[in-house]
């Protein structure tokens, strides 16, 4: 009976002991790794007087146009090695640069006319991806897919369409045929988006590119610029003041089809003005002109928190890839290129995936996140029961 009284108590102090240690391994294996106050690390990515415009990130890669030879050229900067790489060297002007994975695109007016051209990073190779006689413009790209504006003669005059390029088919499929002008095309997985005013009124649409449905977006008959999308998250720089210069950042949310404005800003100028929104994760980034310059502003979308990135009034069009925000900065007298990477503050849970990770369950299978702590303690418990077991 003893032998029983203290096989008891052993077991019920292990069990404590056990317990406490699955509570404190969980806890820490579950607690975040950095700080939910950001700090920011800036650094000058170009020293060169020319003019520079239309910057571009992707992983360690940053594109943007330059004139330092007289015309623009499209240059880029790998982040990882200090490197700068002159892609384009033909006097003609290439413009609007767009970089995904090893592959670069932009407008280039080599031919007259400006053309969609690639560049493969990987072998150093350039292709043309349309030879029309009228303009493709605005391209944009997301895994081997290349997007732009096509532009044709009609009855009634100039119109445009959206088309796209596939890389690793060499087919190129026209998306739209209403024979209205589209501005702004942005592309993320299986959509595309643009503006444009169809029924007189300027509104955002998408198209699924794996159903071939369209959808109109908003309903809101503002006008919209400088699209961008990531996820399930639409952004824009919208003008429903009616004025045509004050403008705010929105946010669309296709999960749940609501339309947030993000910024609200009186401005002591008689205008208030957010431009060229960007978007990954749950950051977007503005330049943003409340006090009467530009600076660069960023949102996050799960803590509904501002920051302030830039204080010198001469920050514009920025552009962000995971924790690093880059923009076109004047603080020198002329534009250069700056990067500020963020520090002590999570992405969020909408981490960019491939586009075959997109179009493929999960590869982590079926259950939640695991927690290494509970398997820890679960093997305790299993063999301080086979000793007791053999004890008693």
């Amino acid at each position: 009976m003893k032998n029983k009284k203290k096989l008891y108590l052993i077991v019920s102090a292990s069990t404590t002991l056990v317990l406490s240690l699955i509570l404190f391994l969980s806890t820490a294996s579950a607690a975040p790794m950095q700080s939910d106050l950001p700090t920011f690390t800036e650094t000058q990515i170009t020293t060169n007087e020319s003019d520079k415009d239309n910057v571009a990130i992707y992983g360690d890669r940053i594109v943007w146009q330059d004139k330092r030879n007289g015309n623009y050229d499209i240059y880029m900067y790998d982040i990882s090695t200090l490197k700068e790489t002159q892609i384009t060297t033909n006097k003609s002007d290439q413009i609007n640069p767009a970089i995904y994975g090893n592959w670069v695109v932009w407008e280039d007016f080599c031919n007259g006319e400006s053309d969609i051209y690639m560049y493969d990073l990987s072998n150093s190779r350039k292709t043309q991806i349309t030879t029309d006689e009228l303009p493709q413009e605005c391209p944009a790209i997301y895994g081997d897919r290349i997007i732009w504006i096509d532009v044709h003669n009609g009855d009634d005059g100039i119109f445009s369409e959206i088309y796209m390029y596939n890389i690793s088919t060499s087919m190129k499929t026209q998306i739209t045929t209403n024979q209205i002008y589209k501005n702004s095309p942005a592309i993320y997985g299986d959509r595309i988006i643009w503006e444009e005013d169809r029924n007189g009124n300027p509104e955002i649409y998408m198209y699924h590119i794996s159903t071939s449905k369209e959808t109109e977006v908003t309903t809101t008959n503002s006008s919209k610029r400088n699209l961008a999308i990531y996820d399930d998250s639409i952004v824009w720089e919208d003008y429903s003041n009616k004025d045509g210069i004050s403008s705010e950042i929105h946010i669309y949310d296709l999960s749940t089809s609501i339309e947030t404005r993000i910024t609200a800003n009186e401005s002591p100028f008689n205008e208030s003005w957010q431009y060229s929104p960007a978007i990954y994760g749950d950051r977007i980034v503005w330049e943003d002109g409340r006090n009467g310059n530009s600076n660069i502003y960023m949102y996050n979308i799960s803590t509904s928190t501002e920051i302030q990135i830039t204080t010198n009034g001469l920050a514009w069009q920025p552009a962000i890839y995971g924790n690093s925000i880059i923009w076109k900065d004047g603080r020198n007298g002329n534009p250069d290129i700056y990067m500020c990477t963020v520090l002590g503050e999570n992405i969020g849970s909408k981490v960019e995936q491939t586009p075959e990770q997109m179009q493929s369950p999960n590869a982590s299978g079926r259950g939640g996140t695991k927690m290494p702590g509970f398997e820890i303690a679960s093997g305790i418990v299993f063999l301080l029961g086979v000793f007791l077991y053999k004890r008693g």
